[in-house]
């Protein structure tokens, strides 16, 4: 009875975390987007949004699926913190060997299409968010049942960023410094988070085994497979639109997007939370009655959207 009570008591406060966390990231887009696009322009804006559509299929690459195969890894070896370490050190290996290849992938790019060449520079520095994400070990806490510890990095993150923006940016020119300050408040987060699971859950960097590491990369990439259709979908419509159209219509389209994005993203505390638990229980009766309870969120959320879409 006490661990039911202990297991329900980790859930209701992990989905506290992560909800605060979406939370957060609604009001912060909300009170950085009118002052970007006002102080950048329309033009300005569009190519800074076309840029981080870019770099959105990077970030999905040094992923790999690891946000879906790495915390069921974690949750079910939890209690064996020698495997744990071998599965950290592991991943962090193959996001180091995907974000080099990332790179070289990208200015490959730039080379052969002009439209990129012209702005090489920006595309170049809103690579460095690749960085950020690739060592925020957000699957890690996930594993573990600590999403605390993901409200207060992404918190953090998108803090820095959006102090930041208002100290800094000031004019049209500024729009490649945008994707700097962006970059460096993921950068910031993961190296604390790396350095929180290290000192508070006593985790340890190690040089695993070449089959470990090729265990990790095969396990992980029936997650990546999957995970690239649903990432890359809205990249693709924004990343296309920069190559056809004008950044004009780019930023036009961005700032609609964002809204459509915060909207789909109410359902990823349902997801974040739940999967590390019924990876380790397994426990379908408890994944229906979550299951019933999210599809009557997300059937008002969709009327909601209906009724009022024109005044949105």
């Amino acid at each position: 009875m006490n661990e039911k009570k202990s297991e329900k008591k980790t859930i209701i406060e992990n989905f506290t975390a992560v909800a605060l966390t979406q939370i957060i990231s609604y009001i912060i887009p909300l009170i950085s987007l009118p002052y970007l696009t006002r102080v950048l322009g329309a033009e300005k804006f569009g190519l800074y949004c076309w840029a981080q559509a870019a770099i959105a299929y990077f970030v999905v690459l040094t992923e790999f699926g690891f946000n879906q195969s790495a915390v069921r890894e974690i949750a079910i070896n939890r209690e064996n913190q020698k495997k744990i370490n071998e599965i950290f050190s592991s991943i962090m290996i193959i996001k180091a060997l995907l974000f080099l290849a990332g790179i070289i992938i990208l200015n490959i790019f730039i080379f052969y299409i002009p439209k990129l060449q012209n702005e090489y520079i920006l595309f170049n520095i809103a690579y460095i968010t690749v960085v950020g994400n690739a060592i925020y070990p957000i699957w890690y806490f996930q594993g573990i049942e600590h999403m605390k510890y993901i409200t207060f990095l992404n918190i953090l993150a998108k803090s820095i960023f959006l102090i930041l923006i208002f100290i800094f940016i000031k004019s049209p020119s500024d729009y490649i410094f945008v994707a700097f300050l962006n970059s460096m408040g993921f950068i910031i987060s993961g190296i604390l988070g790396i350095l929180l699971a290290i000192k508070r859950f006593n985790l340890k960097l190690l040089i695993p085994k070449l089959n470990t590491i090729i265990k990790q990369f095969k396990y992980s990439s029936e997650f990546f497979l999957s995970r690239v259709s649903a990432v890359t979908n809205a990249a693709t419509n924004t990343f296309a639109l920069g190559l056809i159209a004008s950044p004009v219509a780019v930023a036009y389209y961005a700032a609609g997007e964002k809204i459509f994005l915060a909207l789909r993203g109410i359902s990823e505390p349902f997801s974040q939370v739940l999967y590390p638990h019924v990876a380790k229980t397994q426990s379908m009766i408890f994944y229906k009655k979550i299951f019933k309870i999210a599809m009557l969120i997300l059937l008002f959320m969709v009327l909601f959207v209906f009724v009022f879409a024109k005044d949105i």
